[in-house]
C-alpha cells in the first residue's frame, strides 16, 4: 500500500514544479483548453490570491487549487477547482487526498459550491469527480477548442457542509 502523500498550503519554492506540471498539461494534453502557459511568477502572484494546496511523496505528486466559479457577489460561496497530477501520481490515490483536503479549506473559507469543468478528452477525470460525489450539472458542447478540435466541457458540482 501507497503512503499516504503530505499535502500541504503551497510553498513559493514550490512555484517551479507547479509551474512545470501545469505546462506539460497546457502543451501536451486537451485537458485544459488554454494555451497561454504559466510562468513561475504567475504562479507566485496566485499564491498571494488563491489557495494552492501540494502533495509529496516525498517528491513533488501534483496540487489542486480552486478560485472564484464567476465574478459578481451572488457567485461568492461557489468555486471552480482544478487538480494536476505528475503521471508517476495518477491512480495511487493522490488525487482523492487533495481532494478531501481541497474540500474541507473550501468548506472552512464558506464554499457551499464547488464546480469541475472536465474536458471531453479527459474520461479518467470525469469518472474520478463522479466517483467523488459530484454530480453533473451540464455538458457545453463545442466550447473548448485546442489542438485541431472542438472539445465539450462537462461541469459536475458538489454541494458542500454549509459554513454561512
Amino acid at each position: 500500500m501507497e503512503p499516504l502523500p503530505d499535502i500541504h498550503i503551497s510553498l513559493p519554492e514550490e512555484a517551479p514544479a507547479i509551474a512545470a506540471l501545469w505546462n506539460d498539461t497546457i502543451r501536451n494534453t486537451t485537458h485544459t483548453f488554454t494555451s497561454i502557459e504559466k510562468t513561475e511568477a504567475d504562479v507566485l502572484d496566485l499564491l498571494k490570491t488563491q489557495i494552492l494546496l501540494t502533495a509529496s511523496t516525498p517528491k513533488f505528486a501534483g496540487f489542486a487549487t480552486f478560485g472564484p466559479f464567476r465574478a459578481g457577489p451572488g457567485y461568492a460561496h461557489t468555486a471552480e477547482l482544478s487538480i494536476y497530477l505528475t503521471p508517476q501520481a495518477q491512480g495511487c490515490g493522490i488525487a482523492q487526498a487533495l481532494l478531501d483536503r481541497l474540500e474541507s479549506v473550501a468548506t472552512g473559507r464558506d464554499i457551499c459550491t464547488l464546480i469541475a469543468g472536465i474536458s471531453s478528452s479527459n474520461p479518467r477525470a470525469l469518472g474520478f469527480f463522479k466517483n467523488a460525489g459530484y454530480s453533473a450539472a451540464g455538458c457545453l458542447k463545442g466550447v473548448g477548442y485546442k489542438s485541431g478540435e472542438w472539445l465539450d466541457l462537462h461541469l459536475l458540482q458538489k454541494s458542500l457542509p454549509a459554513a454561512i
